[in-house]
């Protein structure tokens, strides 16, 4: 069995799929110390040295297998020339949302948009049945 099917059959399972995309923030931040490590041009050795630890402590840590203090991760920040940002709880995060509303009309209406949208996108065409067609792609925002 392919690979991409067997995973997608695994998936189909709702409880496993919610498993699955949980979110791991040692392996986040992994990532994110590693991208960093690399857009300094510099190796796990030198990170370690420049932080006051050993070189297998940043392996540890760049292997997701460890979560870091916040204290820890202020030396790397530090070593990193960067800042440490706070993390955030998804409660406050804006989920982007995009609405795309189309619509097919014997006449012309005006539109409006909701509350607390805006208009990004309209286009509006007499299609040769004399029917009309008005597309729109609306926005949230954010105050």
């Amino acid at each position: 069995m392919d690979s991409r099917i067997a995973k997608q059959l695994i998936l189909s399972n709702s409880a496993v799929r919610r498993e699955y995309e949980k979110p791991d923030i040692a392996f986040d931040i992994a990532k994110t110390i590693i991208r960093a490590r690399a857009l300094r041009g510099i190796n796990q050795k030198k990170l370690a040295d420049l932080v006051g630890t050993k070189q297998p402590s940043i392996a540890r840590l760049e292997s997701g297998s460890a979560l870091p203090s916040l204290s820890f991760l202020s030396k790397i920040a530090e070593a990193l020339d960067t800042r440490l940002l706070a993390p955030e709880f998804e409660i406050f995060r804006e989920k982007p949302t995009v609405v795309y509303v189309s619509s097919t009309k014997q006449t012309t209406s005006t539109a409006t948009t909701p509350p607390n949208f805006q208009l990004l996108y309209h286009h509006a065409s007499l299609k040769p049945s004399s029917s009309f067609t008005s597309d729109f792609l609306l926005s949230p925002t954010y105050a």
